[in-house]
């Protein structure tokens, strides 16, 4: 805990005001040089790409085995082979370099992939992945509820994507402020009241906090809303051979 003088206290909050009215007003001071902007944007980049391709829980309600690493969630018989080339087709990545967008091939049995089911519950795809053709009601429901599958895998990741980004940049906003504090306060004033800057925190300041928040709320309401209720409807249709619950 900080115990200051009047007149040191009123220094240290005038210095205080002084930095957040700086960020208020224009929020792209705390990045020293574009560079600084590109590397936190990119920071563990690789990383967090790379958990897609992670084996999770099971997302088949109940499961609590562990995923494949990667589910198709197109045919891969069918439906990527008519549009490959080579048994390759093109996606869009992200040059961490450029911070562009850019083409690449992708092998068949990686495309349209998402950790979703254990192999068991693969299985259940295994008909019209073997006939190369969706045949009966059956299929169709198998095909959609793959699809929901996939995009409640792909919401949950997303927000643990922009979580970790989220915290990220609070990480690196928290500290610039701070040395800003520091440049105008001075090392003296800091190291003779020895003020720890590093314990300083800043909440609720800025538009990129209060976008991401807000996004990563709207993406866990439809993956607990929507979402989840559409994936129990359809498979309950599935299980039951009846079309009822999916039209709810």
């Amino acid at each position: 805990m900080i115990f200051l003088d009047k007149i040191a206290l009123d220094t240290l909050s005038a210095a205080f005001d002084k930095v957040i009215d700086k960020f208020v007003k224009d929020e792209d001071s705390i990045f020293p040089d574009e560079k600084s902007r590109t590397i936190l944007r990119y920071k563990n980049a690789k990383e967090i790409l790379a958990a897609w391709d992670k084996s999770q829980t099971c997302i088949y309600k109940g499961c609590t085995e562990k995923s494949i690493p990667r589910s198709h969630s197109i045919q891969k018989s069918s439906s990527l082979k008519l549009i490959s080339e080579d048994n390759h087709v093109l996606t869009v990545e992200v040059d961490f370099h450029t911070g562009k967008l850019k083409t690449q091939k992708v092998g068949i049995n990686i495309a349209s992939t998402f950790p979703g089911f254990c192999t068991q519950h693969e299985d259940l795809f295994s008909d019209f992945e073997t006939d190369k053709e969706l045949i009966n009601y059956k299929d169709y429901y198998l095909q959609i509820y793959r699809t929901v599958c996939r995009e409640i895998v792909g919401k949950n990741y997303q927000i643990q994507k922009l979580e970790k980004r989220k915290n990220q940049y609070l990480i690196f906003r928290d500290a610039m402020l701070a040395e800003h504090l520091e440049s105008e306060l001075g090392a003296d004033f800091i190291k003779k009241h020895k003020i720890n800057l590093s314990s300083f925190k800043f909440k609720n300041l800025d538009h990129r906090q209060d976008q991401m928040t807000n996004e990563i709320n709207k993406m866990k309401k439809d993956v607990n809303g929507f979402l989840s209720k559409f994936q129990s409807g359809i498979l309950a249709d599935i299980v039951r051979k009846k079309s009822k619950k999916i039209y709810i």
